[in-house]
């Protein structure tokens, strides 16, 4: 794992689709005899889309040397979550679609999870809700986390907010935490595996 390395949080509302790009940050702190560090995600974009735009969205950012994930060097992953019933689905169908039409998606490592509220072991493509929110919990608990300049940081705040005081509460809307969780998630995760020396692509164990 490196600083180039991006990741893109989707999940959707309805016809909606909340988008979070995220990169690694090696950030150092002082703990125990030696100075240490550890990746922690640094948030690029957020936004809000219709599904069809968000496809395009992502096809043309993919393509663009100009933008985190077409620029050359960049490794970008694309965490979808599909659990919401008929907003999930029809996306990962568009992505599809998309993907047949067209190459620059083709070099963007996309990995389509079904979040849970089940307690799960590991499995292909399940995750266990608290599993993904855990490190955004903790990201916010130690406000290593600022949300970029977005006409949707407001709401992004509120619903973090909400998360925070209640985890376990189901129905909210929360598709730009979701998002934004997946990044944090995926940072964590490979971040971890990138630590003890393991295998890059760590996420693909789900």
């Amino acid at each position: 794992m490196n600083e180039q390395w991006t990741y893109v949080g989707v999940a959707t509302s309805g016809q909606s689709v909340a988008l979070a790009v995220a990169r690694p940050r090696w950030s150092l702190y002082r703990g125990g005899r030696r100075p240490r560090g550890e990746w922690e995600p640094h948030l690029l974009s957020l936004e809000r889309r219709n599904r069809d735009d968000a496809v395009r969205w992502l096809a043309r950012a993919a393509g663009d040397v100009r933008v985190p994930l077409g620029e050359e060097g960049a490794r970008p992953v694309l965490l979808v979550d599909r659990s919401e019933i008929g907003g999930g689905d029809l996306l990962v169908r568009a992505l599809e679609r998309e993907l047949d039409r067209g190459v620059a998606l083709r070099r963007v490592r996309t990995i389509v999870l079904d979040v849970t509220t089940r307690d799960v072991e590991r499995s292909p493509g399940v995750v266990a809700r608290r599993t993904v929110l855990a490190p955004l919990l903790d990201a916010i608990e130690r406000d290593c986390l600022t949300p970029p300049r977005s006409p949707h940081a407001n709401e992004f705040a509120d619903q973090a907010d909400a998360l925070a005081r209640r985890p376990d509460a189901l129905g909210a809307r929360e598709d730009l935490v979701r998002a934004v969780a997946l990044c944090v998630w995926a940072i964590d995760v490979e971040g971890h595996a990138a630590a003890v020396g393991g295998e890059t692509g760590a996420l693909n164990v789900y």
